[in-house]
């Protein structure tokens, strides 16, 4: 026995499955949102590329680091191939949450994927803060997809007559 708050006690009951439900609706939800912060993130350093500033968020994408240093040498059609790609980068990202917010493993997976070689892509070039960065940012992505995936598993699990009721 635990004297814990948390813990529950030997012998209590498990939680209602609506609030199982409930906890882990919220922490998809969560990991998903990463996947709009790095996209907000790489879009600020976009701009922030594209204006010459000399400040750099580090949840941002590498690939977009390595878009830029191209164009930036190919003068004014470098800087709109830039936005172009770049903004196409973002863009993907946003879709991910998106996806993501609605239950898809397949985002969260695709996403986590994309985002995972974009980090190996920073550690190949030695920029190992922002690899680390990444590296959290992923676990916080891999707890949103194994939510959703219990998430899954529980629907799954209703009765036959209540598996077309959609979980909030």
């Amino acid at each position: 026995m635990s004297l814990s708050p948390g813990t529950p006690s030997v012998g209590a009951e498990s939680p209602p499955r609506a609030d199982v439900r409930a906890l882990l609706l919220a922490r998809m939800r969560r990991g998903a949102v990463w996947f709009f912060t790095i996209a907000a993130l790489s879009g600020i350093n976009i701009l922030l590329q594209a204006f010459d500033a000399k400040l750099h968020f580090i949840f941002g994408l590498g690939l977009t680091d390595v878009v830029n240093q191209i164009a930036r040498g190919r003068g004014q059609n470098g800087m709109v191939a830039m936005i172009l790609v770049d903004g196409l980068f973002v863009i993907l990202l946003v879709l991910s949450g998106v996806w993501a917010r609605n239950r898809s493993q397949a985002a969260f997976l695709c996403g986590m994927i994309a985002y995972a070689l974009d980090g190996a892509l920073l550690l190949l070039f030695g920029s190992w803060i922002e690899g680390l960065v990444h590296a959290y940012a992923l676990w916080r992505l891999g707890d949103g997809y194994s939510a959703c995936s219990q998430l899954v598993k529980l629907q799954q699990s209703l009765p036959p007559g209540m598996s077309q009721v959609k979980l909030r």
